[in-house]
């Protein structure tokens, strides 16, 4: 599909762990963002070329080791004098530890940072079995795309494109 040669295209397609994270009240709308970090297990694709600016990490999640990465997005609970403030991104849950993902990344390699530009759909959990659930159970685009073109089976995507 277009869809799918498209974000091949231009995206980043990772299979890493989550590790950590760390959430951020930076702007004056009151936006809580969180960075999460993650160990690259695999990238399955490399974009061709990349379009999409990334903000830089906050230099407190630095340095990385050079299997990681850092990826954002909004949501997440900050203390702000001594409150707890909430923010949940209802239609992207939060990443879970140590559970493995196939992100489809805007990303830059020399940041080692990025972002799931495409939104929830781009955010797939991988299970024992290689196959993959969107994280969002309503967006299942690139699930349904991914297994007609390769399979069931994550891994064939990264043999696919070596």
């Amino acid at each position: 599909s277009d869809l799918l040669d498209q974000a091949l295209e231009i995206y980043d397609w990772v299979i890493g762990e989550f590790v950590s994270s760390k959430s951020f009240a930076p702007d004056e709308n009151g936006t809580i963002l969180t960075w999460y970090k993650f160990k690259v297990h695999e990238t399955l694709s490399h974009a061709k070329h990349r379009v999409s600016k990334i903000d830089s990490p906050p230099a407190e999640l630095l340095p990385l080791a050079s299997d990681e990465i850092l990826i954002w997005k909004t949501g997440g609970s900050v203390k702000l004098d001594g409150m707890e403030i909430e923010m949940e991104d209802v239609g992207f849950p939060p990443f879970e530890n140590s559970k493995k993902y196939l992100l489809i990344l805007a990303f830059d390699p020399a940041k080692q940072a990025g972002t799931v530009e495409v939104g929830p759909g781009g955010a797939l959990l991988v299970k024992s079995d290689d196959t993959v659930e969107p994280l969002a159970k309503n967006r299942s685009y690139f699930k349904r795309e991914i297994e007609n073109r390769y399979g069931a089976s994550v891994s064939k995507i990264g043999r696919a494109h070596v």
